[in-house]
């Protein structure tokens, strides 16, 4: 039945090239950097041509406005067209060699694709573009008295007197409109001795790796190839051809950056004519162009791969990011076979014009262009020397509240008016809160809680492996609890999956090393001394370590297998993710003003359609039609038979559409990125190159300190630092990079600003969807785009990330080669064969600097390597580069060689989110930034980088529980908790009615209560040496020796007391319950704090610094950095305060297990009760020591971890996570888990000394048999005691309660016996039984204790 054409649409840009230098202000012009190609003599094996990146920088200059006198020479002016790829051949799937991966390439139809192991899989792409040029006159008319320019003399004719058009060379000549076709062949490969000398191969062809010649020969291969279609030879010839992907070329921006893909994805119109005469350019014209594309070979088109296990062909199409636009779409579809993939676009109405001087003039004098066309790019670039609209933050939101900050109400922004109502809408909105929270009510803690969501943006996540939990119950209310043995197999498979783990990335780790020492030595090998011996011992050693990780994790990995199917656990396992490592983001830059130019729904689905949605011929043809039936017969001669009816129907469209006969509003919308020319010049910003010089400040220079405005935890520089000392200013490097303007800029405040609404949730977020709806939307339309400035954290550890040489590729059956001779001869050097180097992914990504990096810094007092990021930064180059070559200079640099001043650069003045504000000091009246370089105004060009670890960390915090083998505690050894351990220790509740504090166990057995007002135990039912405090746990046995102690119970309560207001109050299933209506549980825990990495420490890997030898030897754990437990101010933290370990916290296994010191306690809300305050301690920052544990240690890792924990003891609200705050990385929450919490509170019974209250009997006798022991339980009918008697007591249900009453035994001690209530006698009016009367007191208790509520129901006892 043949093959269905889905029409998929592509942007179309144009850019009108020609000499401006005749222009006025062209000083503030954007320039046209030159035409550039890969360094190829950068993947030589030499240490005088290799570098990190093939791609050099565009050069930036003080004349680059007028300096590439080439790109504007008469050759090269002309119309550069460019097509945007859909996404559905961007997308790529991980490329490795599992089945899952294998089955979602054949989902997308990748079916042909291949790929070295771990690289991303890509679709080929279209490689046959047929280019449809039509021409007519500016004012429509027919194209008779058309001036053109010849090339021999530069004299101006006209058509009438001098153009043959019957000749020109395949130009038609049909209503009034000149027509002609092209064809691009973009997988064809042409070696340099293929190109005619008269080519122009930098505006006709892309340069090319070809892994089919070493590197020394690269750079004399060029891919794709132009033909006018009349010239076109067709597909029966013998060209070289490849298979071509968007990552073919080795090049980032190769599908993008037109200068480099031109003939591929792009066409270079030099408007010119052949005809009887010569050669000559049109001059004054309206051009418009359409672009088919196809695949040549069917089989590499992912739209007609087979369909594979019941696929449908719109599953295909979703797959791939596509969806049909109608039902006619789908109705066609589902009369055909199989479906074609036709990419199409179009650019009408393009004004190529320019003046011409009267005829009376002398020919020899050049033509000058029209003035009034629109440059969007000097647009960008004045605006850029005015306003410097550039902010830097920690992300893309910190960024944009630092421009908001700087906007008066009453400045003129420089942006469009649409613009201008965003900006405000977003800074009235987000900045009077700095949150997103956008509540009238100014609500603080809502403010905090937004700060802490923001703040978890700022950060990259690296996955660190898999953990294993058992599946949830499908009815929560079962409350299954698994057996002891269950979940000892679940401990011991944990463990040992963490082990392997660590044992993978360990293995990347030495995989990246290894190639690091192949680089080095690469580089180095010919500057003398032991460099071979050295590498080839250290690549010996990472061979063997390697060697022992490929036999390790098998085994590993074979014993996991073993216990994941014990008969305990098998069925009855799910994965989970372990705890991810963290890396600070690169700083991200924000540029106002500048809209990205990528079609608003890149990320949304993309409409297609089939033949029945075009418009088709009904014989009635506007100009430019008829040729299209004309040169009919040359389509179907040389294109493929089944693709010539969905060609004719584009075209045929296309001619319609330009003169607007059929464009309906259906249409505009399928055409909604824009398919007109409006007078303005192509502009399409793609990336940004950038420089800076970084000041590294001493961390010793910086204080930990929070921001009594904000609550924020963060870094400051102390104030008694001379921040411009020599010292500080002599520790410089550069740093420089390239950073992509991807296509999802656009939206990326909108879509942050959505996942925190979602983070915080509903409940807490005083904003109606309208209303969120409104603010992402103004976001989304605000002309910004964001990226970070990639690299800038690698560079500080000395290696560089770019396209570069590696030394193994693989052949067609994945076997790995070395890639030439010359790596195979230094790879011999060091005794490595190919499979020794047969990695790729992340452990190439990036290189080592080698000798290749200079260092402006002082070699022998400073290293380049920098563990930790804390310093100054500033710009020293900032260029925006579009898809043309065209660059906006946020910096340029001048010079007035008249008046004796060279070459000055002038500055660039950034805004600043609040974490990288710079420090301001007061002087006079006028605060002053705080920089390496001052200036003596009040500008600042800084940016000021607050410590950050440069590699992947951690902050752990687990609860500890005494360790058990079998049914003992090993005496003082500790472990983490695991999921099914209860952390608590022991349950306090504050009674506020009496002043006092009842105590119970982990289990929630009653232990006893104590009157803050005394400071006394109550006997409540026995007394204080009958608590049996020895037998409880060993740190609430410590507590409550404590709380005896004068005055200790009465500051301990009024802290408590005062905390209690400043945390969220209680779930509301729990506020229900008669527990809080008595008071509020407080748990008692212990938990370990500890700054674990995720590899090795990084070392230093530049080679020519520094020359001390004991300079730049620290690594990053020789720092101690700051930690802040709990927060003051904010109601979602639940820490009350803290018990310090001795021996500051450290726990050994060799050593015991000492307790903390709980006479002092540390808490933000110090007592105002008389008595030894010093027992109140307001808390200081802790200090951890960052830690890798290294898994071929026979110490186990847990551990490890524990052995690097800061040990605390704490009372939390048991409802509420405690936050730990570094200002290094995320905030770490850590909160006891529900079945704990619900383990405790539901053997908890009220209690409450009642009394006295009158009886009008007496009370029973005392009967030594019904005595109340110490471990009676209500609620236990094996343990409850046997009433003797009933009381009345007004006021409480019957049956709910018992009564304790005191009596004095046989020996005059106190002893109980049990009553149960009863409901005293009534009457309608007050009324007095006759005496005697007894007053009594005793101990009201609840008979069933508290039992949480089932999942969306109520509390049993409420």
């Amino acid at each position: 039945m043949g093959s269905t054409g889905v029409y998929v649409p592509m942007l179309v840009n144009a850019y009108l090239n020609y000499d401006r230098r005749q222009d006025d202000n062209v000083a503030d012009q954007a320039y046209l950097a030159p035409l550039t190609t890969p360094n190829f003599n950068s993947l030589q094996l030499d240490s005088e041509f290799i570098q990190h990146d093939i791609f050099d920088d565009l050069p930036s200059g003080p004349y680059l406005s007028s300096a590439d006198i080439y790109r504007v020479s008469h050759g090269r002016t002309g119309i550069y067209v460019h097509w945007i790829l859909p996404k559905l051949y961007r997308n790529g799937i991980t490329g490795s060699a599992t089945a899952d991966v294998r089955a979602r390439v054949a989902q997308a139809g990748f079916s042909s694709a291949v790929a070295e192991p771990g690289q991303p899989i890509f679709p080929q792409v279209p490689t046959r573009w047929v280019i449809m040029r039509r021409i007519m006159r500016p004012d429509g008319n027919m194209y008779a008295g058309w001036p053109v320019q010849r090339y021999s003399d530069g004299s101006l004719l006209t058509h009438e007197d001098s153009m043959d058009g019957a000749g020109s060379g395949g130009d038609l000549d049909v209503d009034g409109v000149l027509t002609q076709f092209f064809m691009i062949e973009g997988d064809s490969v042409r070696s340099i001795t293929d190109v005619p000398s008269e080519e122009d191969l930098e505006v006709t062809s892309a340069p090319l790796i070809d892994f089919d010649l070493p590197p020394i020969r690269q750079g004399q291969t060029f891919l794709g190839q132009r033909w006018k279609l009349a010239d076109w030879p067709g597909e029966s010839d013998t060209r070289t051809h490849i298979p071509l992907t968007v990552h073919r070329a080795a090049n980032p921006y190769f599908s993008d950056y037109q200068p480099q893909n031109s003939s591929v994805f792009s066409f270079f119109d030099d408007m010119s004519f052949v005809d009887s005469v010569g050669t000559g350019k049109f001059c004054n014209v309206n051009v418009s162009y359409t672009i088919v594309g196809f695949h040549a070979d069917a089989g590499t088109d992912p739209l007609h791969a087979p369909l594979v296990d019941g696929q449908t062909k719109f599953d295909r199409l979703t797959t791939l990011g596509l969806e049909p636009m109608n039902d006619s779409t789908r109705s066609d579809l589902d009369r055909h076979d199989s479906m074609r993939t036709f990419c199409h676009g179009s650019m009408y109405n393009i004004s190529w014009e320019r003046a011409l001087p009267d005829r009376d003039d002398s020919n020899t004098v050049p033509p000058t262009w029209q003035r009034d066309i629109i440059f969007p790019a000097d647009e960008v670039q004045t605006e850029f020397l005015k306003s410097h609209p550039v902010a830097v933050g920690t992300n893309a939101l910190d960024a944009l509240f630092g421009w908001l900050r700087t906007i008066p109400d009453d400045v003129d922004t420089g942006l469009p008016p649409q613009d201008v109502v965003s900006a405000e809408l977003i800074k009235k909105n987000l900045l009077k809160l700095q949150t997103l929270l956008l509540d009238l009510n100014d609500n603080l803690d809502a403010q905090l809680q937004a700060e802490d969501m923001l703040a978890m943006n700022n950060h990259v996540s690296c996955a660190s492996g898999t953990l294993w939990h058992l599946q949830s119950q499908d009815d929560d209310t079962k409350n299954v609890t698994p057996d002891d043995r269950t979940v000892e197999l679940l401990r011991t498979l944990n463990e040992n999956q963490t082990r392997i783990n660590a044992f993978v990335r360990q293995q990347k780790r030495y995989q990246t090393e290894l190639f690091n020492v192949w680089w080095t030595y690469a580089c180095d090998r010919m500057n003398g001394g032991d460099r071979r011996q050295n590498a080839s011992q250290a690549a010996g050693m990472l061979k063997q370590k390697l060697l022992v990780l490929s036999n390790t994790i098998p085994q590993l990995q074979s014993l996991v297998e073993g216990i994941k199917n014990n008969p305990a656990l098998k069925d009855q396992l799910k994965e989970g993710a372990e705890m991810p490592f963290y890396l600070q983001r690169d700083p991200t830059i924000l540029i106002a003003g500048l809209r990205s130019a990528w079609p608003a729904n890149t990320d949304a689905q993309l409409p297609v359609r089939s033949i029945s949605n075009t418009y088709v011929s009904t014989g009635n043809h506007s100009p430019g039609i008829t040729c299209i039936w004309n040169f009919h017969e040359k389509l179907r001669s040389t294109l493929p038979d089944d693709v010539v009816e969905s060609t004719d129907s584009i075209f045929y469209e296309s001619c319609k559409n330009w003169t607007d006969d059929l464009r309906t509003e259906d249409h505009d919308l399928y055409y909604k990125s824009g398919d007109r020319f409006t007078g303005s010049n192509g502009w399409f910003p793609l990336f940004i190159e950038w420089e800076a010089e970084y000041y590294n400040i001493p961390f010793e220079k910086w204080n930990f300190s929070d921001a009594a405005a904000s609550g924020v935890v963060g870094y400051h520089i102390k104030d008694d630092v001379d921040v411009a000392s020599g010292t500080i200013r002599g520790d410089v490097r550069t740093v420089t990079g390239r950073c992509p303007i991807i296509p999802q800029a656009s939206s990326v405040l909108a879509t942050t600003l959505q996942q925190a609404f979602d983070r915080i949730g509903p409940s807490n977020l005083p904003l109606t969807l309208d209303q969120q709806d409104e603010v992402t939307r103004h976001a989304r339309e605000l002309d910004t785009v964001s990226t970070p400035l990639t690299g800038f954290t690698h560079q500080l550890i000395t290696q560089m990330q770019g396209t570069h040489m590696t030394p193994v590729i693989y052949d067609n059956d994945g076997t790995p080669q070395f890639i030439d001779s010359g790596a195979a001869a230094v790879s011999g050097e060091l005794s490595l064969k190919a499979k020794d180097l047969a990695f790729s992914g992340s452990e190439i990504d990036t290189t080592p600097f080698a000798s290749l990096v200079s260092i402006p810094a002082d070699r022998s007092a400073y290293s380049p390597f920098k563990p930790c990021t804390h310093g100054q930064f500033r710009f020293t180059k900032f260029n925006i580069i579009d898809k043309f070559g065209q660059v906006v200079q946020g910096i340029k640099t001048t010079c007035d060689l008249a008046h004796g001043v060279g070459a000055t650069r002038m500055p660039l003045f950034p805004c600043l989110g609040e974490a990288y504000s710079v420090d301001s000091v007061t002087v006079g009246s006028v605060d002053k930034a705080r920089t390496v370089i001052p200036r003596d105004d009040q500008l600042c060009e800084f940016v000021q980088l607050p410590p950050s670890i440069n590699q992947n960390a951690r902050i752990n915090a687990d609860f500890l529980v005494d360790h058990f083998t079998g049914s003992m505690v090993q005496a003082n050894e500790l472990r983490a908790a695991s999921d099914w351990d209860n952390p608590v220790r022991g349950w306090l509740v504050l009674n506020y009615a009496n002043a006092s504090m009842q105590v119970f166990g982990n289990d929630g057995v009653f232990i006893g209560e104590f009157q803050a007002l005394t400071g006394t135990p109550i006997s409540k039912p026995f007394p204080t040496d009958q608590f049996g405090i020895s037998s409880l746990d060993p740190l609430l046995t410590s507590l409550l020796r404590q709380i005896e102690s004068p005055g200790c119970l009465q500051n301990l309560f009024s802290s408590l007391s005062k905390t209690v207001a400043t945390i969220q109050a209680n779930p509301s299933s729990y506020s229900e319950a008669m527990l809080s209506i008595y008071g509020r549980p407080l748990a008692l825990v212990s938990f370990g704090v500890s700054l674990e990495l995720a590899d090795a420490p990084l070392k230093n890997q530049c080679t020519i610094a520094p020359t001390d030898p004991n300079v730049g030897t620290a690594d990053v754990t020789s720092y101690q950095f700051p930690i802040k437990v709990g927060d003051k101010d904010n109601v979602f933290d639940g820490l009350y305060g803290y018990f310090q370990n001795q021996a500051a916290g450290k726990y050994t296994p060799s050593s015991p297990y000492i307790l903390p010191d709980t006479g002092r306690f540390y808490t933000y809300h110090p007592s105002d009760a008389a008595g030894p305050a010093h027992r109140i301690i307001p808390p200081a920052a802790l200090t951890l020591k960052p830690y890798y544990p290294d898994p071929m240690s026979d110490i186990p890792l847990p551990s490890q971890r524990l052995a690097a924990s800061t040990i605390l003891s704490a009372l939390v609200d048991p409802f509420t996570p405690i936050h730990l705050y570094s200002a290094l990385l995320p905030i770490k929450t850590l909160s006891i888990p529900r079945a704990a919490i619900d383990a405790g509170l539901k053997q908890m019974a009220t209690f409450f000394r009642t009394g006295p209250i009158l009886l009008d009997e007496p009370l029973p006798a005392y009967d030594e048999g019904r005595k109340v022991n110490q471990d009676y339980r209500l609620d236990d009918e094996s343990k409850a005691p046997t009433a003797n008697g009933t009381i009345g007591v007004p006021g409480v249900s019957i049956g709910e309660w018992a009564w304790l009453q005191p009596y004095k035994d046989s020996q005059g001690l106190t002893a109980y016996n049990a009553m149960d209530v009863v409901k005293p006698e009534s009457s309608s009016r007050p009324m007095w039984k006759r005496g005697p009367y007894v007053a009594t007191e005793g101990f009201l208790q609840q008979k069933v204790p508290f039992q949480p509520p089932a999942k969306g129901g109520q509390s049993v006892s409420s």
